[in-house]
């Protein structure tokens, strides 16, 4: 019996639907944290080689949430997009990481488009027993963003991943240790922790004093390195009748740094800020912070400014603006000043914020502390 063309188009695609859905390769391990999965999982396995695969994908948000590209310099702001083996494991990588997207610019940063990537490292399978698998740590870093806002990034996290073995039978006598391979391990490894290193080294030259040059005359804040030093800070200003205020911040987020060199550099916030107690909370820099972030106020937002005024009362703002918009500027400056809330505009329009203003300078300059 005949059949129509097109009949025999439909199932043809079902058979090449059911087959690649058959063939499609099973995750080695997942992962969900600050608001991205990551599926690892190994393609083209040939001959003790393969193609380990990792795709990031955000979580559905309004904005859309984008990742920054693997190029994106370190050191910098943002958090590269990576893909990597631990040094020293029983795999290695055997070519240069690729993504399955081009990024774009955005504000001078590589960005991907909003939603999922995949970063693809060939890798050298490790050697072991023909039908066994052996036990890799892959190295994974990413922060989401929207144009607004950033989440608190995940650097260098360590996925443990069961990759096949390879039989590499009658093989070579190994080789001696070449000097040079020895040495890029180690320079990875230091680079790795080079963050645990750069707090030790900022420690022992004296915190305060490095604090005081990195900080220019504007708000006074507080820096403190754990929660226990972050409650004192609360508890100390509440002592004196004054609102705490803690800055969610780091050097990663983009939109913060726009927020410190804007926002909170306008004479206006300054004195409404220096008339309350700031304290900058470097989710970036100390780990426990960026998870009591999460635990006590239930957000891994950044920016994210939060007001505790010495009654208990609890109030947050994380509106990114620039000064020039006069009208969030005041009610900024109204809820910096522990009376209204982000939502309530500033009551009495230029010159009650200027008295605001005079007010909050004077409070400060009869304050013994």
């Amino acid at each position: 019996m005949m059949r129509h063309p097109l009949f025999r188009s439909l199932l043809l695609l079902c058979v090449a639907t059911m087959a690649w859905t058959a063939t499609a390769p099973e995750p080695l391990a997942t992962m969900a944290r600050n608001q991205v999965t990551v599926v690892i999982h190994l393609e083209d396995i040939a001959d003790g080689t393969a193609v380990l695969a990792a795709t990031f994908t955000p979580d559905a948000a309004t904005p859309p949430l984008h990742l920054y590209s693997m190029d994106l310099p370190e050191g910098g702001a943002g958090i590269a997009t990576r893909l990597a083996l631990k040094p020293g494991g029983p795999a290695e990588a055997t070519g240069p990481l690729a993504a399955d997207r081009t990024p774009h610019d955005l504000e001078g940063l590589s960005v991907y488009p909003d939603g999922p990537v995949t970063l693809r490292l060939p890798i050298r399978l490790p050697d072991g027993a023909a039908g066994t698998t052996v036990a890799v740590s892959a190295v994974v870093s990413y922060m989401a963003c929207t144009a607004t806002d950033c989440r608190i990034p995940v650097r260098n996290k360590a996925i443990d991943v069961a990759l096949p073995a390879h039989p590499r039978l009658g093989a070579a006598p190994a080789a001696a240790v070449d000097p040079e391979q020895i040495r890029a391990v180690v320079r990875e490894e230091l680079a790795a922790e080079r963050e645990a290193l750069a707090t030790e080294v900022a420690e022992r030259a004296g915190r305060a004093i490095a604090e005081r040059l990195a900080q220019p005359p504007g708000i006074a804040f507080q820096h403190p390195r754990t929660i226990a030093d972050a409650d004192a800070a609360i508890r100390e200003a509440h002592a004196k009748g004054r609102s705490a205020i803690l800055d969610f911040t780091g050097a990663s987020c983009t939109v913060c740094q726009r927020m410190a060199r804007t926002v909170l550099r306008d004479p206006r916030a300054i004195a409404a800020w220096n008339a309350q107690s700031a304290i900058e909370i470097d989710t970036d820099r100390y780990a426990e912070l960026a998870g009591w972030q999460t635990s006590r106020f239930k957000s891994q937002n950044r920016p994210l400014y939060v007001r505790i005024d010495a009654d208990g009362g609890e109030q947050r703002w994380s509106e990114v603006f620039l000064p020039a918009d006069d009208a969030v500027m005041q009610r900024f400056l109204a809820w910096s000043a522990g009376g209204a809330g982000a939502d309530v505009a500033l009551s009495g329009g230029i010159a009650g914020f200027l008295l605001l203003a005079i007010a909050g300078g004077l409070f400060t300059l009869v304050m013994p502390c």
